[in-house]
């Protein structure tokens, strides 16, 4: 299973040495074989800053963030807290070829009764759903492995307006399936004025 990794911080001043630190991820994550999927800002949780990655292995994400930690250490005293959240991907859905750059991640986590019956036809019907919804891209289904959810879906868009038209789309088609007994979204908009 990959896994993917989303962290997030608050600093004291929220672009003291963003720039710096950003460069310095980027340098680690090419050295160890960790993807960096973006910089980016929540908008649906007071934090300053999230990163999420994907790794080969868990290993490898820790050679990253020790690195991290130890090259970011004059920069410490600026961070106030931080949080970690794992996933692990259980069915991914390729990029579109003709899709655009995407500017906005949205993640929904669902407690779903019965934790394993019926996802896969749910992933389904999204994959299915979504593969000619203009500037929606439905990424994957994730398990959780750090919150009391049971799945992740996660969803890369280009604006409100379609993510709006997505969710009509899809709530007018499928209804919220029987099994979600809670749903949540988070929302996080990819940071590029580095």
């Amino acid at each position: 299973m990959v896994p993917l990794i989303e962290y997030l911080w608050n600093q004291k001043n929220r672009y003291e040495g963003i720039k710096e630190y950003h460069e310095l991820v980027k340098e680690v994550c090419t050295n160890n074989g960790v993807t960096l999927l973006g910089l980016f800002k929540p908008i649906s949780e007071p934090w300053n800053w999230a990163y999420f990655f994907e790794a080969d292995n868990m290993g490898s994400w820790q050679t990253v963030i020790d690195e991290i930690e130890e090259k970011n250490f004059h920069n410490r005293g600026n961070i106030t807290q931080n949080i970690t959240r794992l996933y692990t991907r259980q069915a991914y859905n390729p990029k579109p070829k003709n899709l655009g750059p995407m500017r906005f991640l949205n993640v929904e986590l669902d407690v779903w009764e019965g934790i394993n019956v019926g996802i896969k036809e749910y992933f389904d019907a999204h994959v299915n759903m979504y593969q000619d919804v203009e500037g929606i891209w439905f990424m994957g289904q994730y398990a959780v492995w750090n919150e009391p959810y049971n799945w992740a879906h996660f969803y890369w868009y280009d604006n409100h307006k379609n993510w709006k038209h997505a969710m009509d789309l899809c709530f007018g088609a499928m209804g919220r399936p029987d099994r979600i007994t809670t749903l949540l979204g988070r929302t996080y908009e990819l940071y590029n004025s580095l």
